[in-house]
């Protein structure tokens, strides 16, 4: 009931994000994005003008490294939304493209919930 209370007491803020793309010496292009978010727009028109007054110079460039994790395998029901709202596959076609697929051996069984992989590939012992 507390983070009820907490949601509804939420009062949401107005605030713009300020983006460029720009050029660098060599002509590489990449986007900058502003570290204040102004609440209201005579402060986002300042902060847009300034530039045309006084360059903007990179102060800093950190390198660092980012771990990610990959994300995890498709269940029945994320690959169909993922198809659906994707490429605006049905149910029924998507789980025939993913049968199709797994008959070529292209991809693994599709029609499971468990999002545990093998860390080795084991051949199924049948023992009739």
């Amino acid at each position: 009931m507390e983070r009820e209370r907490e949601i509804r007491a939420f009062v949401p803020e107005a605030f713009t994000v300020i983006s460029a793309d720009v050029k660098g010496k060599d002509t590489a292009q990449f986007t900058v994005v502003c570290e204040e978010e102004p609440r209201d727009k005579k402060e986002a028109e300042r902060i847009i003008e300034r530039p045309k007054t006084k360059p903007w110079k990179v102060a800093s460039v950190e390198e660092t490294e980012a771990k990610r994790s990959p994300r995890a395998p498709f269940t029945t029901s994320t690959l169909q939304q993922t198809a659906s709202s994707r490429l605006g596959f049905s149910p029924s076609r998507t789980m025939s493209i993913a049968q199709k697929l797994y008959e070529a051996g292209l991809i693994t069984y599709m029609r499971t919930d468990s999002t545990t992989i093998a860390q080795t590939r084991r051949q199924p012992s049948w023992n009739w």
